[in-house]
């Protein structure tokens, strides 16, 4: 399966209890209607810096709301690709600055840093701080999530546990 065609069947998935950042927008959420496209692309490039290369493939549950919700990226945050955060650059995942795509004046943020610099996720800092304690490259790691999508509860920034039913589904993109 080509890089292209992985993201379209990604993009492809629905539920109504997940939220799938390739293919969804949420107006009160997403900068624009563009977003989904906009995480597509970073995911493409993401994947690309790394295929036939990495030496590594960590695996986490799912993608969270302050996460891979909004940069496409598994266990990557808006703060890393936008280059504020305090240990990883942007280019270590992408090797270029990345795209915005929560919206910086959604009633969902309720901290200045949140909308001046983006969402920050602390699993995320944990693990890309540890593969830059480590002395990994960046670029011989992949991190993906068992369930790339978005499991959330009754409000679109929140975190849930996936179902078996969803880490099930969530097996065949893993695989």
């Amino acid at each position: 399966m080509t890089l292209s065609a992985f993201i379209e069947h990604l993009s492809q998935y629905e539920s109504t209890t997940a939220f799938n950042p390739w293919q969804d927008y949420d107006e009160r959420c997403d900068i624009g209607p563009d977003a989904p496209a906009l995480r597509r692309r970073q995911l493409a490039e993401y994947l690309q810096l790394r295929l036939g290369r990495a030496r590594y493939l960590f695996v986490a549950e799912a993608a969270g709301y302050q996460g891979c919700r909004f940069t496409g990226i598994a266990i990557t945050c808006e703060r890393m690709l936008l280059d504020h955060h305090k240990q990883i650059p942007s280019t270590a995942i992408l090797g270029h600055s990345g795209t915005r795509t929560s919206r910086p004046d959604s009633p969902f943020l309720t901290g200045r840093t949140q909308r001046e610099q983006g969402l920050n996720e602390p699993t995320d800092t944990y693990v890309w701080g540890s593969i830059a304690d480590n002395g990994l490259n960046p670029f011989d790691v992949i991190l993906w999530n068992i369930f790339p999508f978005h499991p959330h509860k009754d409000t679109p920034l929140s975190n849930r546990t996936p179902t078996d039913s969803e880490l099930a589904a969530g097996l065949a993109y893993t695989q």
